[in-house]
């Protein structure tokens, strides 16, 4: 938001750069979560998954595109306006999603609760 709201280059460029840093420090969290918590006879099918699901991610663009083009929204909304709710709407499903997952990893009973300490034992 603050990229597109910026009048100065600069400023917009360095609030890309802080928004590109935070937004993308997730994927090492979640390959690690995936190779430590997934038994090994499922961890293909769990990488494989997950990286299958970005697509979602690499498809956004062209939906925002064809519901801009659409005129879905009205014929007065702004490229501005799709993508910034696009990207606020993704990140809240994601940061519920993986609300969701570290729920269920760490709930009593699930065969992944056990800490690494336990399983080194």
């Amino acid at each position: 938001l603050a990229a597109a709201a910026a009048t100065d280059a600069r400023v917009a460029l360095a609030a890309l750069a802080v928004e590109f840093f935070v937004a993308e420090n997730w994927i090492g969290v979640a390959t690690a979560l995936l190779a430590s918590e997934v038994p090994p006879d499922r961890r293909g099918v769990a990488q494989g998954t997950f990286t299958a699901l970005t697509l979602v991610g690499n498809v956004a663009p062209i939906a925002i595109g064809a519901a801009l083009n659409a005129e879905l929204f009205g014929p007065d909304v702004a490229l501005t306006t799709l993508v910034s709710g696009a990207v606020v709407a993704a990140y809240v499903a994601a940061a519920l999603g993986f609300a969701v997952v570290a729920a269920l990893v760490h709930a009593p009973g699930s065969s992944s609760s056990s800490t690494a300490s336990e399983k080194a034992d």
